[in-house]
Order: structure tokens, then C-alpha cells, then sequence
């Protein structure tokens, strides 16, 4: 059970950011939403999770940082390796749930639209719609891309559309009419072109 004060700070901390957020139910997100809410575009690898303890006084918080490394970046100049912190996780067998987070493991890709790390709830624009998993190929082949929920993410439109529950990933081998992490990755590189040249 969190601290009555700690979890005020959060519930409003969901509401600071740029355009109203909850933790379970968002304002709609699409994908030309993510590119331009995003400060930055990478496909990442996590190296390490870890909870732990925030913040003084009544807004201690328990957090969880997890440790990326930057394998391509598709928006902005990141460094080799970012470390995102996420409200919630658990420490000493006491646990702060922020509902709809989602949730890095170590050793997996992903495509993250990252913005306001250390200052919101989340780091990744729109919650988990600010994460594309990555399919693996078994045999070191072309790698794919998918929705948190485990759907293949075919369309850009479908983007924005997945639920915050985590699902089964399959293999890229297993959809193979899924986009490409190359595909995706020169999407969010022209999207951000278009997004600069557009009249104010």
C-alpha cells in the first residue's frame, strides 16, 4: 500500500503532462500523435530493471528504473543509453501499482516514443501505446513489429489501437505480414520530416 501523500503526487503527476492522461483509460493516440508528442524515437534493448525507493519527505515513491541501450534512434540525438524511470514496482515486498504501465524486461527490443522521463508517471507517450514490441526472428532474420497487446502491428493505422494488457509475442517468422522494425523506423523518420514542414 502506497503513502496516502505519495499516491496523491502521482494522481496528479498523471495530469501534468502535456495532454490528460489515466492510467488505465487515454485521450485517443495515433501514431502521428506519438511521433510529435515524442522527444525521442529509439529502438531500444534493455539491459536492466530495477524498484526502488524516490523522492523525499511525502513524495517518496517507489520507482522503477529501467536501463536501455540505444540500438538506432528515429527522432531526436539520445545518448547510447538511457536509464527510464516508471512510477510503481515493488521494494521489500512492498509493492505501488500504476495501472496500465508498462513494463521493460531485460534481454528485449522495443520501439519506444519516449518523452518527459524523471517528470511523468510514465516515460513513453501515451503509456503503452508509446511502446511497439520487437519480433525476434528465430534464425537471426528480419525482425518485426508488434502492439503490447501481441497483435502484428500490419497497418500504421492500427497504431493507437492496442489494449494495455501485455500479450503472447509470437515470433516474426509467425507474422509475416507484420511491418519490419526497418519499415516502422523510416515511417517515424518521414512522419517527423512532414510534422517540420507543416505550416503552424
Amino acid at each position: 500500500m502506497c503513502r496516502p501523500l505519495a499516491c496523491l503526487l502521482l494522481f496528479l503527476l498523471t495530469f501534468a503532462s502535456a495532454r490528460p492522461l489515466g492510467a488505465t483509460s487515454l485521450a485517443p493516440v495515433d501514431f502521428d500523435y506519438l511521433v510529435k508528442e515524442a522527444e525521442v524515437v529509439v529502438l531500444a534493448e534493455t539491459l536492466s530493471v530495477e524498484s526502488r525507493w524516490t523522492g523525499a519527505g511525502d513524495a517518496r515513491h517507489i520507482a522503477t528504473f529501467a536501463r536501455v541501450r540505444v540500438v538506432e534512434a528515429a527522432k531526436g540525438a539520445p545518448p547510447a543509453e538511457m536509464v527510464l524511470q516508471f512510477s510503481g514496482g515493488t521494494v521489500d515486498g512492498e509493492t505501488m501499482t500504476v495501472s496500465g504501465l508498462p513494463q521493460l524486461s531485460p534481454g528485449r527490443r522495443e520501439i519506444l516514443f519516449i518523452r518527459g522521463n524523471g517528470t511523468h508517471l510514465c516515460p513513453l507517450v501515451g503509456f503503452w501505446h508509446g511502446r511497439l514490441a520487437v519480433l525476434e526472428s528465430r534464425a537471426g532474420g528480419t525482425a518485426r513489429v508488434a502492439l503490447q497487446d501481441g497483435r502484428s502491428l500490419v497497418t500504421i493505422e492500427q497504431v493507437g489501437q492496442g489494449g494495455a494488457q501485455p500479450g503472447r509475442l509470437a515470433k516474426a517468422e509467425d507474422a509475416p505480414t507484420a511491418m519490419t522494425v526497418s519499415q516502422l523506423l523510416s515511417a517515424v523518420r518521414e512522419r517527423v520530416a512532414r510534422q517540420a514542414t507543416a505550416t503552424p
